[in-house]
C-alpha cells in the first residue's frame, strides 16, 4: 500500500489507484501520443514552403501564359498572310493547268478522237453480225491502225505547210540511202515472223487491210531501194540523180535553176570561150554539168583542155570533164619547182595533162567548164597574186601562223638594232 502512494504523489495530485497490473498496458498507448504529433507539426511546418512554391510557379505560369498567347497571335498573323499568298498562287496554278488540258491543239485532237470513235463504231456495226471472236477482233486492230495512219498523215500536211516539197526531199534522201534497205528488209521479216507465230492472216477476205497496206508499202520501197543502190554502187548509174528527175525531186524545173544561177554571176569578160576550172571538190559528175550550165558553159572536153595546156593553162585542182573524166594541167617549170621539195614534188603530179576516167561518178572533184570565164572576184585576183596553185601541207600553214604571229607582236617582241652607233640603215 506504501508503494502505491508514492507513485501517486509524483505526479502532483491525488490519483485513485488502480490495480498494478493493468496501469502498463494502459500508459503505453498515451505516451506514443506525442511521437505521433511531431509528425503532425513536421507537416504544418513544410507545408509553408510548399505553398510559397506554388504561389511563385502560378505567377511564372501566368507570364510563360502571356508570353505564348502573344506569340500565338503573331504566329497566327503570319500563317494567315502565308494561307492568302498559298491561295493565290495555287489559284494561279488550276488556271494554268486548266488552259494547259483544254489548249487548242488538244481540243482538236479531242475531237479528232471522237470522229474516229464513231466512225469506228460505225465499221465494226456493219461487220458484228457475221464475224466471229477472233475475226471480230481483227477488225478491231485493223480500223484502229487505219485511223493511226489517217491521223498522222493528217498531222503531217497540218504541221507542214510545205509538205510537197518536204515528201519529195524526204522520198529523194530515203531511196538514196543504204539504211533504208537494211530497216525495211528487216520490217518484211519482222512482219512474216510474227504473222506465222500469232497465226494473222494475210491475205484472204478476213485479212486486216492496214497491215496489208503496210506489208505491200515496206515491200515497194525495199524493191526501188535495192534497184536504186544497185544502178548506183555496181553499174555506176544515179537513176535519181539525171537531171530531169532531179529537178522533180527537189521541186523546181532545170531551166529555171539554170537561168537563176546564171544571172546571180559575174558577168562575162566578153571574150572568146575558153576553158575553166572550179576549184572547191564538192561536185560528183553530174552535178559538175549542172555548175557549168549556171556560168552557160558545158564540160569541157580533153582537146580542149590539152589546147588550154598548150596555152600555158595550168591549175592543180582535178576537174570533172566530159566523158566522166577528170584532169588538170601541170606546166613543166611548175614541176620542177616542186620536185626541189620532196614533200611537195608529187602534189601536181607530172608534166602534161594529169588524170583520165573515174569509174565512180560520185568522187567529188572540181569542175572544167568550157564556156566564156567570168570576170574575176577580189578574192580571186587575191588568190592569184599570191601564186597559191598548189595545196599546202600542214607545214606550210604552221609556218603562215608562225609568220602571222611575229607580223602581229613585232612591236612588242621584236627588238631591233641600229646599223652602227651613228646610223640606223646602211642607206
Amino acid at each position: 500500500m506504501s508503494s502505491n502512494n508514492a507513485s501517486t504523489n509524483t505526479n502532483g495530485g491525488s490519483v485513485t489507484s488502480t490495480t498494478p497490473t493493468s496501469k502498463p498496458a494502459d500508459t503505453k498507448p498515451v505516451d506514443t501520443k506525442p511521437v505521433d504529433t511531431k509528425p503532425v507539426d513536421t507537416k504544418s511546418t513544410d507545408t509553408t514552403p510548399v505553398d510559397t512554391k506554388s504561389t511563385d510557379t502560378k505567377s511564372t505560369d501566368t507570364k510563360s501564359t502571356d508570353t505564348k498567347s502573344t506569340d500565338t497571335k503573331s504566329t497566327d498573323t503570319k500563317s494567315t498572310d502565308t494561307t492568302s499568298s498559298e491561295n493565290t498562287s495555287s489559284i494561279d496554278d488550276i488556271t494554268k493547268t486548266f488552259n494547259t488540258i483544254f489548249s487548242n491543239s488538244n481540243i482538236v485532237l479531242v475531237l479528232w478522237f471522237l470522229a474516229a470513235y464513231f466512225i469506228s463504231y460505225a465499221v465494226l456495226g456493219t461487220f458484228s453480225s457475221s464475224l466471229t471472236g477472233p475475226e471480230y477482233m481483227l477488225k478491231i486492230v485493223d480500223v484502229l491502225i487505219l485511223i493511226a495512219i489517217f491521223a498522222y498523215l493528217i498531222s503531217y500536211y497540218y504541221y507542214k505547210p510545205e509538205s510537197e516539197t518536204n515528201i519529195k526531199k524526204t522520198t529523194y534522201n530515203t531511196l538514196n540511202d543504204t539504211n533504208t534497205l537494211i530497216y525495211t528488209g528487216l520490217f518484211l521479216v519482222l512482219y512474216n515472223l510474227i504473222a506465222f507465230v500469232f497465226h494473222i492472216p494475210t491475205s484472204g477476205s478476213i485479212a486486216p487491210v492496214s497491215l496489208w497496206i503496210l506489208s505491200t508499202l515496206a515491200t515497194v520501197v525495199f524493191t526501188i531501194t535495192a534497184i536504186v543502190l544497185f544502178c548506183k554502187y555496181v553499174l555506176g548509174i544515179s537513176i535519181l540523180d539525171a537531171d530531169s528527175i532531179k529537178a522533180f525531186w527537189k521541186g523546181d524545173s532545170s531551166d529555171s535553176t539554170s537561168e537563176d544561177e546564171t544571172d546571180n554571176q559575174t558577168p562575162s569578160s566578153g571574150g572568146s570561150k575558153e576553158v575553166f576550172n572550179i576549184s572547191n571538190n564538192l561536185y560528183t559528175y553530174e552535178d559538175a554539168r549542172a555548175v557549168c550550165s549556171a556560168y552557160g558553159a558545158r564540160l569541157a572536153t580533153y582537146d580542149e583542155i590539152e589546147d588550154a595546156y598548150n596555152n600555158g593553162g595550168e591549175w592543180c585542182n582535178y576537174g570533172w570533164s566530159e566523158g566522166q573524166m577528170a584532169y588538170f594541167p601541170t606546166q613543166k617549170a611548175t614541176w620542177e619547182e616542186l620536185q626541189k621539195t620532196p614533200k611537195k614534188k608529187n602534189n601536181c603530179g607530172r608534166p602534161g595533162i594529169n588524170g583520165g576516167y573515174m569509174e565512180n561518178p560520185y568522187i567529188k572533184f572540181g569542175v572544167n567548164c568550157f564556156g566564156k570565164k567570168p570576170n574575176p572576184t577580189d578574192k580571186d585576183i587575191k588568190a592569184m597574186a599570191a601564186n597559191k596553185l598548189q595545196p599546202k601541207t600542214e607545214e606550210d600553214s604552221l609556218i603562215d601562223k608562225k609568220v602571222q604571229f611575229w607580223k602581229d607582236n613585232a612591236d612588242k617582241l621584236l627588238n631591233m638594232n641600229a646599223f652602227n652607233r651613228n646610223s640606223w640603215s646602211e642607206y
